[in-house]
Order: C-alpha cells, then structure tokens, then sequence
C-alpha cells in the first residue's frame, strides 16, 4: 500500500480523505475522463475512472476481485 496525493485548486476539496483500494491502472481512465477523452471501445481496460472519488468523494465501484502484480500476479483480494 502506498499513498497518492491529488491537489487540484478548484475541482479537489482540500483536506479529503479516502480509504479507497485504487491502483495506479485507474490513472489511466481518470485522467482520460477528466480531459474528456472517450477510450476506445473495441479495448478493455483493467482501471477504472477514480474522478467520482477525486472530485465528489464518492466510493469507487465495487469490483469483485483485485489482482495485485509486480512483474506477475502476487496477490488476489
């Protein structure tokens, strides 16, 4: 577990918090959602849009497994 700090003036209210599990595969799909950019459709990607907790502090979407890699999958939670 690491931590990851977000500061936008504006749009992330400051002194949030949030236990959420993330990983830094939703990077991808947030800063696609928040630039407006559609992802391709014919392509499945594993992170999903975190700008619900960065901007509303809502949860994120439940998934049903979370798989943890380093080279290889270590971990499945």
């Amino acid at each position: 577990r690491e931590p990851f700090i977000a500061s936008w003036k504006g749009r992330i209210a400051p002194g949030q918090i949030s236990h959420e599990v993330a990983s830094n595969l939703d990077l991808f799909p947030t800063l696609a959602a928040v630039a407006t950019a559609p992802l391709p459709s014919n392509t499945i990607f594993d992170g999903r849009d975190l700008s619900p907790v960065l901007f509303e502090g809502k949860s994120r979407p439940v998934r049903d497994h979370f798989y943890y890699h380093q080279g290889e999958c270590r971990a499945l939670r």
